[in-house]
């Protein structure tokens, strides 16, 4: 049996070791792919438990195998311990028989040239960057808003979140990818709230200002008068069944009983003090 494998960093990473594989004769259904994000390589280690006696794994170049000088001989070990057949671009491991020395030895050269190449490349990129950001420029992508969603997905939103269709439909219809439709999806939950929470902040300042306006209108009503107002708007809440324990009325005059006069004498007594020196 003939597999493939491949260290890969993004999708269109994917698609040209794919086709690369498959240029050697690997069948797309025998292709084995890790993300070079993520910690261990599963796949790498499935291809390698699964595979019997006299199987070929062919990769592409030596850094589409391992990130490292350690990691790689680790896998040439597993790899002459399963008697198979490595191919690594133009390399050919046969590991079916006893290694040769002078492979062996130029495969572990060719390892630690390419892991120079890898960190000197990663030195440069760092620097780019650190270089970029001193001059203030921004990196990675721009972030989405939801202006810069299509109109297409606008016109299916409301059918995905009514449930009539799912998620993987929505973006066929968007002729967009799922990942991309559901950040779309998060992007416009996110607008809504934040419109919701304007309107109801909007709605609180509205209610506030006319309570402030109908209770500044109390303020120049006489006691009398508040005390028949705040009747009758117990009695409209009792007959709408609404249960309140006070109403704006009600509350001008709590707050008319609490307030002290300013205008008070002060107290004269007739009992002698001295008495009780």
């Amino acid at each position: 049996m003939v597999y493939g494998y491949a260290l890969c960093l993004n999708d269109e990473d994917v698609d040209r070791q794919q086709r690369k594989l498959e240029k050697f004769g690997v069948s797309a259904d025998n292709i084995c792919i890790d993300s070079r994000i993520e910690a261990i390589q599963l796949e790498l280690h499935f291809l390698l438990d699964s595979a019997k006696a006299g199987d070929t794994i062919i990769t592409t170049e030596v850094s589409r195998l391992a990130c490292s000088v350690k990691q790689l001989c680790e896998t040439i070990e597993l790899v002459k311990k399963k008697k198979l057949l490595l191919i690594i671009g133009a390399v050919t491991v046969d590991c079916r028989h006893d290694l040769a020395p002078m492979t062996d030895g130029m495969l572990n050269m060719v390892s630690v040239f390419t892991e120079l190449e890898r960190n000197i490349k990663s030195q440069r990129v760092k620097a780019g960057m650190e270089s970029a950001r001193a001059k203030g420029v921004k990196l990675g992508r721009p972030a989405i808003t939801i202006e810069d969603i299509p109109a297409e997905f606008f016109k299916h939103i409301d059918k995905y979140m009514q449930k009539q269709i799912n998620q993987e439909e929505l973006a066929r219809r968007c002729k967009k990818t799922r990942q991309t439709i559901s950040k779309y999806i998060q992007i416009y939950r996110e607008a809504k709230k934040e419109e919701r929470t304007k309107r109801e902040r909007i709605e609180r300042r509205k209610a506030a200002e006319e309570e402030e306006e109908r209770l500044s209108d109390y303020k120049n009503m006489s006691d009398d008068s508040l005390r028949i107002l705040a009747e009758d708007e117990a009695t409209t809440a009792w007959h709408e069944g609404i249960s309140k324990r006070w109403t704006p009325a009600s509350h001008e005059l709590k707050r008319r009983e609490k307030r002290l006069p300013t205008d008070l004498e002060p107290i004269q007594s007739d009992i002698d003090l001295s008495e009780f020196d």
